[in-house]
């Protein structure tokens, strides 16, 4: 193809940013080095971990105390999203918090999970957005790459299978596996108050 014959049109605002990533570039590659250098050589990895933490909870409706949320963890709508005491979602998550997310406390999301209150709906016309909010209880575990849609609830202790994608709510101290979700099996409560310490 002869690039001679294509015209397209760069809008200005693509432009600056552009320009501001270059800018920008030499400042987090320092950063980077930075990072490495201390965690090598101080294991200054807290500090990173505070900042990180402090960056979230200026950014989100609620962060608990002792949770985490991954840096490059992609969050729509955060003053939507609350999370109780040490909760952690891990890297390359997205949670789409439009309707309202609620994570409750000890809860594990692995990497890659997709939480969502918000979507389409499924008879024309599709523009439409239906909202829902979604919550995680207290000591549930959600497996990577695992897909939550919008308007479940994930009862408390329950365990969702890596990969699965929930379309129902799911019951307490259950594990739920497959596409869609199914009841795997009934998993045995365990006393909460000596975890809570």
């Amino acid at each position: 193809m002869n690039d001679n014959n294509l015209h397209v049109k760069i809008d200005s605002k693509k432009i600056l940013q552009e320009h501001i990533a270059k800018i920008a570039f030499p400042f987090f590659k320092l950063y980077e080095k930075f990072y490495g250098f201390t965690y090598r050589i101080f294991r200054l990895q807290g500090i990173f971990y505070g900042i990180n933490r402090a960056r979230f909870r200026a950014k989100v409706g609620h962060l608990g105390e002792f949770s985490d949320i991954s840096s490059n963890v992609v969050i729509k709508s955060p003053k939507n999203l609350i999370v109780g005491r040490r909760s952690s979602i891990s890297p390359n998550s997205f949670v789409d918090a439009g309707g309202g997310i609620v994570i409750g406390d000890y809860v594990l999301i692995s990497h890659m999970v997709s939480i969502n209150s918000m979507s389409h709906p499924t008879t024309p016309p599709y523009h439409g957005v239906v909202k829902a909010k979604t919550i995680i209880n207290d000591h549930a575990w959600i497996g990577a790459n695992s897909i939550i849609k919008e308007g479940i609830e994930i009862g408390e202790g329950a365990i969702v299978a890596a990969g699965a994608v929930v379309t129902h709510s799911v019951p307490p101290w259950t594990i739920v596996a497959g596409v869609p979700a199914k009841h795997i099996r009934e998993i045995p409560h365990y006393n909460k108050s000596k975890i809570d310490e």
